[in-house]
């Protein structure tokens, strides 16, 4: 309030209060208490919104922060185990005298499989290879997965039909050895030509091999 104020204009600015309020009252519908109280009721309920705003702003940045960093494990497992598959590949197929190497492209879901079975220095797509060989580079590509991505159950069918002696021996040393590590976890290998105990370098208890009745077929009428 200004100090030299009359009483005359203070009496005017009294006036032009109750105006002011008989106006808003009739604009709201309610008197002025009531104004007050539905303001104060607004202004808590909007202090109590800004604060729950605040925290929910506080655990998102915290969900975040916190998926970023799944992502980022995330994507180095992912590395990790795509690297693994490659180094294994490689190594497996050196086990038949191969070179080769494996393409994963990601970006593109596109899996290339470069074979040199002759160690010519020149790869060659495994369309390309032999039945024997691409049987073989295929065994080479799921043992790797294996060692990279462990399974409580595994089962290969008819995997060395297209096999040569050479390939199918090496192919079923390979198989065996793998499987032989894998304590925890149960294989069954499908076969539809002859096996016996001998035929796998690795000798063990845990190898039992089953065999199934040849097919009965009748004769033509």
């Amino acid at each position: 309030m200004e100090k030299d104020m009359t009483i005359e204009n203070l009496a005017q600015k009294i006036l032009e209060l109750r105006a002011t309020m008989e106006t808003l009252e009739k604009e709201n519908g309610c008197d002025m208490v009531e104004l007050v109280k539905q303001y104060t009721e607004a202004n808590t309920a909007l202090l109590n919104a800004k604060k729950e705003y605040d925290n929910l702003n506080r655990v998102y940045s915290v969900l975040i922060g916190s998926s970023k960093n799944r992502e980022s494990k995330y994507e180095a497992i992912v590395t990790a185990t795509l690297d693994s598959i490659k180094k294994g590949f490689k190594v497996n197929l050196g086990m038949r005298g191969f070179n080769g190497k494996l393409i994963i492209d990601r970006t593109e879901e596109n899996l290339i499989m470069d074979i040199d079975p002759v160690k010519s220095a020149v790869t060659r797509k495994v369309e390309t290879l032999s039945g024997g060989e691409k049987s073989f580079a295929q065994i080479a590509l799921l043992i790797s997965i294996w060692r990279a991505m462990p399974s409580k159950l595994l089962a290969l069918d008819e995997f060395d039909v297209f096999m040569d002696n050479a390939n199918r021996k090496q192919s079923l040393d390979m198989v065996i050895k793998s499987l032989g590590n894998r304590y925890n976890a149960q294989s069954i290998v499908i076969t539809p030509q002859d096996m016996e105990i001998d035929d796998v370098q690795l000798k063990n208890n845990d190898i039992t091999i089953q065999r199934m009745p040849d097919p009965v077929r009748s004769a033509p009428h």
